[in-house]
This record gives C-alpha cells, sequence and structure tokens, in this order.
C-alpha cells in the first residue's frame, strides 16, 4: 500500500525534530527574551509573551480545527512553558 521510505528520508524525519528542540528554546528564552527586556524595560510580560510564543508552537501540531483541543494544548503547555522563562 506505502513505498518504502529512503535511507534520507528516515534520517531527516528523525534529526529533523531534534533540531526543532535544540533551537525553539535558546531561540525564545536565551536569544530573544534578554533583547526585549533590555529594549522595553518589562521583565514579566516580555516572559510572558516569550513563553505565548513558544506555546503558539505546540498547540498546533497536531492541527485539529476544535476550539476546545486547542484551548487544552494551551493550558497543557503554558505553565510549563512559562516556568521555562522565569527559570532562564
Amino acid at each position: 500500500m506505502f513505498m518504502a521510505l529512503p535511507a534520507w528520508g528516515l534520517t531527516l524525519g528523525f534529526l529533523f525534530p531534534l533540531t526543532i528542540a535544540f533551537a525553539e528554546i535558546p531561540f525564545y528564552f536565551s536569544y530573544l527574551m534578554p533583547r526585549l527586556q533590555a529594549a522595553t524595560g518589562q521583565k514579566l510580560l516580555i516572559t510572558i509573551l516569550c513563553g505565548l510564543m513558544l506555546v503558539a508552537q505546540h498547540i498546533t501540531l497536531p492541527l485539529i480545527l476544535d476550539g476546545r483541543f486547542i484551548l487544552w494544548r494551551l493550558v497543557m503547555y503554558l505553565p510549563f512553558d512559562l516556568f521555562l522563562g522565569m527559570v532562564m
């Protein structure tokens, strides 16, 4: 029913999620957050904003266009992402 995946496809399918995980948190909390905090002077607001942007990436995968499901994903990720932002 399905053709076999080539070796490069399997390699990319394994490495792509790893590169995303190593890029998201350093970008939002180590690169973007300190610069925005220095520019605005609003530490708490920028921490919440960076946490919300990280949550926005996670609530849409898997993309199920159901408001309750998206709200559940938002509530599921928000405490952890805000905690990460405050720790960093």
